[in-house]
């Protein structure tokens, strides 16, 4: 009897032990530069090094869910990453419609991304909602930058034509 429970202990003892350890979430840890011996006393261990040729986002230090969407666009937006920058900055809008300065960077975006039309449309909607003074000049150098585009009725008809 007391060898049937071992036995059954043997079996039992692992096959818990597995299914355990299959419920654990895995641990993803980030790997970070490395740091010279001579400047691993100055290096926080939470901070990444930054090269010194990049700039830092200003949106870097924002701990709040907007914060972080905007500095993720923000990053996305300097690596030429358009596709994410307009999912990090289309969740930011939903967060906070309101606030300029999305609308700011989506022009920017759009403008990197030669659409000017959409660009002035953003940058406009960007002053309608009362920029602080910090931003007002931004906005309005990238207006000056953006071409206009003109409709007339001969642009109108040659437009028909063409898909005709």
């Amino acid at each position: 009897m007391v060898s049937v429970k071992l036995i059954k202990l043997n079996i039992l003892l692992p096959l818990v032990a597995v299914i355990l350890a299959g419920c654990a979430a895995p641990v993803r840890m980030e790997e970070s530069a490395p740091v010279s011996s001579a400047s691993a006393e100055e290096a926080s261990p939470v901070k990444k090094a930054v090269p010194a040729h990049k700039e830092v986002s200003p949106f870097a230090e924002r701990e709040d869910a907007y914060g972080s969407l905007l500095n993720e666009a923000w990053v996305a937006l300097s690596e030429g990453r358009w596709v994410d920058a307009d999912v990090w900055l289309s969740r930011a809008v939903r967060i906070n419609p309101t606030n300029p300065e999305i609308y700011y960077h989506m022009a920017l975006l759009r403008q990197q991304q030669g659409q000017p039309e959409q660009a002035r449309q953003l940058a406009g909607r960007a002053m309608s909602l009362g920029p602080d003074q910090s931003l007002e000049p931004q906005l309005e150098n990238l207006l000056l930058l953006l071409p206009v585009v003109e409709v007339t009725v001969e642009t109108t008809e040659t437009l028909t034509e063409s898909k005709e």
